[in-house]
């Protein structure tokens, strides 16, 4: 598929280009988009201490587990006691992951006296929380399924598309993805280190790279094969036993939660990156991720939204509890593009992947699917023959406090267009909302994209009024 940038002179669109300069519809992609923006607006606009205080519960819930769970593991005096500890200290590693993902996603740094704040989260499993954010928050969510950019979990080890050259070791790959809940702990520790590495084009070979995940490692493996085996009153063995069962249970949910979502031989994958606008950036994430679902009591506890994946890659900073309402809003504006939306049952997720896996563990598989490519084709052709009423550019005034400076902003362009075209070099990643390392404080005035706390995306967002900035 050459998703390069489009050539605007197609003969007969020199006017919707210039429509497309002042911020109106071109394709039909950026009307689509314009439409996913609006369900961001509608849903981040809502009471978000509500969401805080939801998260807070579930962050309690997850304390009790696994205190409930390790007494339970330690004390029981019968087999179904034993195995209910074990179920509740996985479900606290569960729950630990889903937490965690959500925070870190800075899901509620915008709100008030939020104690849930992505710079300061730490959380109880091997991976490290800045390798983490770097790696899945600013590589992952705005490179999904490209190959050689998209490292997150499935394309740096297994082949999942014919667009990844095949390896001999490709033949064993389903054997590696049916045992890795057996090695996860010092697996994902490394492979997240690597992968950010990797992404930021640094040598794999020095030490200090390795310190922080091989000491994460050890501090798991030692709290649950040694200290608390060793203070057990009920037999050392028996209680290693159950922390290694209960690690065992939540890392094969982890494996399956995480491994569904883009995985899979009917989704998109690219070899290049688009030269997206926003709404292309939006379909593509709609093209590559599928939601799951089983039961939504274990959704809402132990899933922590992760299933309603695709809401989630379009909207990484929304609350968990707030998805299933975007994925409405959002189904039904695909069904109006004819974009195809992908929801499954896990079970029917989980054996979509394994036939990926074994499909892909050969060198001669081809993706037979071309339905992508069709709708692409058809979502990114300029729009002609149409008339739209010219967006009228209007200018404010910006002052920005730590930089104690004073700029005009344009109306038809981001707040961050406005301020590099000044000769500013604020902070920015994806320029495209996914991973927030652009947001501002406001401390006053009024944006296309408003917030309670008053933190703005500036690679998105424009200005409707005069503003002051702490910038």
């Amino acid at each position: 598929m050459n998703l390069a940038k489009k050539n605007f002179s197609i003969h007969g669109v020199e006017k919707e280009k210039e429509q497309f300069s002042q911020g109106l519809p071109y394709t039909k992609a950026d009307a689509f988009g314009n439409e996913i923006r609006d369900v961001y607006k509608n849903i981040k606009s809502k009471n978000q201490v509500e969401d805080l205080k939801y998260m807070q519960k579930m962050t309690r819930l997850s304390g009790k587990l696994h205190n409930r769970g390790r007494e339970k593991i330690e004390k029981a005096k019968d087999f179904k006691s034993w195995i209910r500890g074990i179920l509740m200290l996985g479900g606290h590693y569960t729950m630990e992951f889903a937490i965690g993902h959500m925070v870190m996603h800075g899901c509620y740094d915008d709100i008030p006296r939020s104690e849930l704040q992505s710079k300061n989260w730490k959380w109880n499993n091997s991976m490290v929380e800045e390798d983490w954010i770097t790696e899945h928050n600013q590589f992952h969510h705005i490179y999904t399924n490209i190959v050689e950019q998209d490292h997150d979990f499935g394309f740096l080890m297994f082949r999942l598309s014919d667009k990844q050259k095949w390896k001999p070791y490709h033949l064993f790959q389903v054997i590696s993805l049916l045992s890795m809940p057996l090695y996860l702990t010092p697996y994902m520790a490394w492979y997240i280190t690597t992968a950010r590495a990797q992404n930021e084009k640094r040598s794999l070979f020095q030490w200090d790279l390795y310190t922080k995940p091989i000491q994460k490692t050890l501090e798991i493996w030692l709290e649950n094969y040694w200290r608390y085996p060793l203070q057990s009153e009920n037999g050392f063995f028996k209680v290693a036993l159950g922390n290694f069962l209960a690690k065992l249970y939540a890392d094969t949910v982890f494996v399956y939660m995480i491994g569904v979502e883009h995985l899979n031989d009917n989704l998109a994958n690219y070899e290049v990156v688009p030269d997206a606008t926003i709404g292309e950036f939006y379909l593509r994430q709609i093209l590559t991720t599928l939601n799951y679902y089983v039961d939504q009591r274990f959704e809402d506890v132990f899933l922590g939204g992760i299933n309603i994946h695709t809401e989630h890659h379009l909207f990484p900073d929304l609350p968990p509890n707030r998805l299933r309402e975007a994925s409405q809003m959002v189904e039904s504006i695909c069904k109006k593009y004819k974009i195809p939306y992908r929801s499954l049952h896990w079970s029917e997720a989980i054996i979509e992947l394994l036939y990926t896996g074994v499909k892909y563990s050969f060198p001669f598989s081809k993706q037979i699917n071309k339905q992508f490519e069709l709708v692409w084709k058809s979502m990114t052709q300029p729009l002609t023959n149409v008339f739209l009423k010219q967006n009228k550019e209007t200018t404010y005034t910006a002052k920005l406090i730590k930089s104690q400076k004073e700029i005009l902003l344009s109306s038809n362009k981001t707040i961050l267009e406005s301020l590099e075209e000044n000769g500013l070099k604020p902070s920015v990643g994806c320029r495209k909302g996914a991973c927030r390392k652009c947001v501002v404080q406001k401390l006053s005035g009024r944006t296309t994209l408003e917030t309670d706390g008053g933190n703005i995306k500036i690679c998105i967002a424009k200005p409707i009024s005069d503003m002051i900035l702490e910038l």
